[in-house]
């Protein structure tokens, strides 16, 4: 993963992390993320094809 991309990933995963907004929706759901954490692991996700860039547009992380 180049530079770049990881850097941007790295921005958004900060801004959503910092802005939680609670800890139960209104369907009862958890409204919360931790995207640093997978960050922690996507080079790894994508070197193994688990996440394929470009064709991958939505992850659950429920």
């Amino acid at each position: 993963m180049d530079k770049d991309l990881k850097r941007s990933l790295y921005c958004v995963a900060r801004f959503y992390d910092s802005h939680k907004v609670g800890d139960v929706g209104p369907l009862g759901f958890r409204r919360s993320t931790d995207l640093r954490k997978l960050l922690g692991c996507v080079e790894f996700l994508v070197d193994e094809n688990i996440l394929i860039p470009g064709e991958i547009r939505f992850l659950d992380l429920g």
